[in-house]
């Protein structure tokens, strides 16, 4: 397999605009070896979607924004603006959408931010014409699995790095084949603590329900379908979080040899979540807890209260996927059954489960109820 490394490997953490996070990181990296050298976010609510519901993230106005981007800037660290929305209704190529969306990238490049995350490539285009100044990463939304959408979003040329479709974390001969055909000046990162089904059928349905629900208003405080069906489906079956694409600490040097240099931790709607703790179990290298726990920032939800998944126990597991790179294939996934020999190792809180199997099918029967 490939050992390219353009670039020294390095966190992406989710944004919580508090000041003193910033000054936690900039104490670290200094030591740790592979550092957090960018925040990302957006504004809550923005006039751009931002790829996840407006409602679940945490709120930043323009006076926060401006304030939080300069912090970073004196701290070494850079902030990454989320318009990574995947459907804008098409009002990107009106009149009034491109003046928006104008006005709205220069706005950001005053504030002093010098990188966006996009995944629609009529944005990328407009902001090249309206701030070339921006780089510009690729959204995982934009999954790219394979070498030709790879080549497609790295010709834009404010874009410089992609962040590749999560699944393949766990297909390693296909990501190993995606990096080496990198053009040079790109880089490419991943997602570290997916804990999406792997081949989700609903992935692309889901991001544009995110994309879409950018108001607070009443109208659009509306049941999260395809968030409760997904969670309805782990409950009930456990095997789901062994087959997730998520990367232990003690794996991750082998996602560097490959050439990944952008790891990146999912969660901006992640209330509470400790990112800063996260990096630093990364950068020890082990983990002797519940791997749920640390893949959802040791915050308060559903999934690492049912289950417990320990994390020192999983060597064996995820060896496999390097010592047969062509071990996860998507074709014969259904008949595999590699993932269901390590399922006993999941403990399950039973109590946990009904009450939770119990409030999201309540969340569906609101959606069937209110459609009716």
């Amino acid at each position: 397999m490939s050992t390219l490394r353009e670039l020294t490997p390095f966190f992406s953490i989710p944004a919580d605009y508090s000041l003193s996070s910033l000054d936690r990181i900039a104490e670290n990296n200094s030591l740790w070896a592979i550092p957090i050298r960018e925040v990302y976010g957006s504004l809550n609510p923005s006039p751009w979607g931002t790829g996840r519901e407006q409602y679940v993230l945490p709120e930043c106005d323009l006076c926060e924004l401006r304030k939080y981007v300069a912090a970073c800037f004196d701290r070494n660290i850079e902030f990454n603006y989320c318009i990574n929305l995947n459907c804008a209704g098409n009002i990107e190529f009106c009149r009034f959408g491109q003046k928006s969306l104008a006005d709205f990238g220069r706005m950001l490049v005053e504030f002093g931010v010098s990188r966006v995350t996009a995944t629609l490539p009529s944005i990328i285009e407009t902001l090249q014409r309206i701030a070339p100044e921006l780089k510009v990463t690729v959204s995982v939304i934009a999954s790219i699995d394979s070498v030709n959408k790879l080549k497609y979003f790295s010709a834009f040329p404010n874009v410089d790095r992609v962040i590749i479709c999560e699944y393949l974390n766990r297909r390693i001969r296909a990501l190993d084949l995606l990096v080496s055909h990198c053009p040079r000046g790109i880089s490419v990162g991943t997602i570290i603590n997916s804990l999406c089904l792997i081949d989700c059928p609903a992935r692309s349905f889901h991001y544009s329900f995110g994309s879409h629900a950018i108001s607070k208003t009443e109208h659009y405080l509306i049941h999260e379908y395809y968030g409760a069906k997904c969670a309805l489906r782990k409950i009930d079956n456990p095997c789901e979080f062994l087959k997730m694409p998520w990367i232990r600490p003690e794996d991750l040097s082998l996602y560097s040899d490959l050439g990944i240099s952008c790891f990146k931790l999912s969660g901006r709607e992640m209330r509470g979540a400790d990112w800063i703790s996260v990096v630093d179990i990364y950068n020890q290298g082990s983990f002797y807890g519940n791997a749920i726990d640390l893949f959802m920032g040791f915050s308060d939800g559903p999934f690492n209260k049912i289950f417990f998944l320990p994390n020192s126990e999983l060597g064996r597991f995820t060896a496999r996927f390097f010592e047969d790179p062509d071990l996860c294939d998507p074709i014969k996934c259904f008949k595999c059954n590699q993932c269901d020999k390590y399922v006993n190792l999941i403990e399950i809180d039973d109590a946990e489960k009904r009450l939770w199997s119990g409030t999201f099918a309540k969340d569906l029967q609101s959606f069937i109820v209110n459609s009716s």
